[in-house]
């Protein structure tokens, strides 16, 4: 205790000196109360007094790091010492946006610098290691698993590729069994990880094999951290350095919730369809019944396991069942009920593969017991379509789509040929749909946005142009002077802006009937501002106790981040118009000129969307009228006629 209050006072001392030294020369005050602060962390590790000790340890090294340059190995050893900080943060209290990627840079910076000391290096390799590879699992958390299996997943392989490279560097060195014995675990978990990026889909028994490696990484680490304490340098390098050693207790990446498509899973559903080898089966049915024996399981875990014990069922004579009685065939079923109470929030591909389940779990009509089960959730669906003008909701699939009609009839799988309805909803990424189609990410957030009040577009409009005057689709003010005369710029406009158009400006008028963005985006979806400031998803949520508004948004040409389309949608929008893909800003400028337009006579946005992909992809188009004649130019080159630019434009919400 002694110990504690005299590593207290001497903090305090250590704070109250720095208010008087100046830059350079706070270093190694900065350092010494960094080592301090390390050390109180190290007794309340994980509890919520330990997170603040963390967050001041992490600002004292990096105002000392700005003060380090010349000596490259200084450089690189506080590098080093800082991206512990930054990965110790993240893997005990989830991190702040950003730590992952400068703590990779950092660490990898650090690594390789000059003459580094033989354990911090190989600690820092590890750290290293362990970041990249939960990078690279982060699209399974967020339930994209199927991105990655489509090809989407270059990035990804990268990292876990960096992954494996450093936990072999680890195993190359002379190092002790405090380091060689979580690089040799961690190098299996890498290799794993890359062995699912690198399947194909449908490829079941390699994408099975690797979660099932993965999920025994995780049951056997589950006891305790992978990277224990970092291995001191000498007091002699603290003293010519001036860092202090750190310690960093890191956990091993979770196994991804969703790592084998689920839409992989129903096709072995449907009529007819050939059964996966016995020994993939038992793979997926060990890997489900530990995710399903978690606190808290998913609707697309607890599938995975009732499909995989049904198909058990089918391949093995009847399967298992259990000392109780219960058949595998009554395991699935009950599995499948009890994931009933998530499927309205679940994406299309558990959908999908509950009602193929209930199917094949009792086979004929749609209104079976289990299948009439499974409806209850989604009873609010048509009510919410018949208020939209929709005709229907679609999960789709590989050549047709599980449909839920505005009649409220029950619900039935359509074959693609026949969906030709002239208005769809679909909860889903559809990459080409025809005619008014619009995209929601679930059931729920249709029923949700369906109950908005939705204003009209020219009641308080806002355009937010070019704000840090770097060249982002100046036509937007004319198209704002043209069609909304009245409305707010901020940013660059003719004549003058209402404001700079900073993240705190915008953030304070995002309740807008209708939002233009002329501006950058980054990868995270936060929006480049003026001052450099960044509106970050994050920011954009409503207050506590407003409601959410139903205005529209209209985001600039480059692949829309899912982050961004989900926050503007959570709270202020019920229309986000976006695009798949990043396309021509001229293109862009002439579809949003037109799409203008179509708002301004009073098409919904789902209309006006529609009507814009058609005028797009059509070589004998009219011309608009108003185009400037920048635009005009483009127009009549037929650059502008871009089929892939209109399959590109979509509408999430309603």
């Amino acid at each position: 205790m002694a110990s504690e209050t005299g590593s207290k006072d001497r903090a305090s001392e250590l704070r109250d000196a720095l208010r008087h030294r100046r830059g350079p020369t706070r270093v190694r005050l900065l350092t010494e109360l960094a080592q301090l602060l390390v050390q109180q962390h190290a007794q309340v590790v994980g509890s919520p007094a330990g997170a603040p000790l963390l967050d001041e340890a992490i600002a004292c090294m990096e105002e000392a790091h700005t003060y380090t340059g010349g000596d490259e190995r200084i450089v690189a050893q506080g590098a080093a010492l800082l991206g512990w900080l930054l990965a110790n943060r993240r893997f005990v209290y989830g991190g702040v946006r950003g730590d992952v990627d400068r703590a990779i840079q950092l660490l990898e910076q650090g690594v390789t610098g000059p003459r580094p000391a033989p354990g911090m290096r190989l600690i820092g390799l590890l750290t290293l290691g362990q970041l990249l590879l939960n990078r690279a699992i982060e699209p399974f958390r967020a339930g994209d698993a199927a991105r990655l299996f489509a090809g989407g997943a270059k990035a990804q392989a990268e990292d876990a590729d960096r992954a494996a490279h450093c936990f072999r560097l680890v195993l190359d060195a002379a190092g002790g069994p405090e380091t060689r014995k979580p690089a040799e675990t961690l190098l299996i978990v890498a290799d794993a990880m890359r062995d699912m990026i690198a399947a194909s889909p449908g490829d079941l028994d390699r994408m099975a094999k690797a979660l099932a490696t993965m999920q025994r990484f995780q049951d056997q680490m589950s006891a305790g951290p992978t990277v224990g304490p970092a291995p001191s340098t000498t007091r002699e390098d603290h003293q010519s350095l001036g860092y202090p050693a750190m310690t960093v207790y890191a956990e091993p990446p979770a196994t991804p919730d969703a790592a084998i498509p689920l839409t992989d899973i129903a096709r072995h559903l449907e009529p007819g369809a050939e059964l996966p080898d016995t020994t993939v089966i038992d793979e997926l049915v060990a890997v489900a019944a530990a995710r399903v024996e978690s606190p808290y399981p998913t609707p697309g875990e607890r599938l995975l396991f009732a499909s995989a014990v049904f198909l058990r069922s089918l391949v093995d004579d009847g399967g298992w069942g259990e000392p109780s009685g219960a058949t595998d065939h009554d395991i699935a079923r009950q599995t499948l009920l009890n994931a009933v109470p998530g499927l309205a929030d679940a994406p299309a591909d558990a959908v999908v593969l509950a009602f193929r389940l209930a199917a094949a779990l009792e086979p004929g009509p749609v209104s079976s017991p289990t299948w009439s089960r499974l409806v209850v959730p989604f009873a609010p669906v048509a009510a919410a379509l018949r208020a939209c003008g929709a005709d229907a909701l679609l999960y789709p699939f590989d050549g047709g789509a599980l449909l839920f009609p505005a009649s409220g009839t029950n619900p039935d799988f359509v074959p693609e040929r026949e969906l030709r309805m002239p208005r769809l909803i679909v909860a889903s990424d559809w990459p080409s749909p025809n005619g008014a189609v619009s995209q929601v990410g679930s059931a729920s957030q249709l029923v949700d946005l369906a109950a908005r009040t939705r204003p009209a577009v020219n009641t308080d409009a806002l355009f937010v142009v070019d704000p840090r005057g770097d060249g982002h689709d100046g036509s937007a003010d004319h198209t704002r002077r043209l069609f909304y005369p009245h409305a707010l710029c901020f940013g660059q406009a003719t004549g003058g802006a209402d404001a700079r158009g900073t993240a705190d400006e915008v953030r304070s008028h995002l309740r807008r009937s209708m939002l233009h963005l002329a501006c950058g985006v980054t990868a995270g979806g936060g929006l480049e501002l003026a001052g450099g400031t960044v509106l970050e998803p994050t920011d954009m949520l409503a207050p506590d106790g407003q409601p959410p508004g139903g205005g529209v948004v209209l985001l600039p040409p480059v692949a829309a981040p899912a982050a961004l389309i989900d926050a503007l949608l959570a709270s202020h929008f019920a229309a986000v118009v976006c695009w798949r893909a990043a396309v021509p800003p001229a293109v862009a400028a002439l579809a949003y000129h037109l799409l203008h337009h179509r708002l301004g006579h009073g098409d919904a946005p789902v209309t006006a969307v529609a009507a814009v992909r058609r005028w797009l992809a059509d070589p004998a188009r009219e011309e608009l009228p108003g185009l400037p004649e920048k635009l005009l130019a483009v127009l009549r080159s037929s650059q502008g006629v871009d089929p892939a630019s209109a399959a590109a434009l979509v509408l999430r919400g309603v």
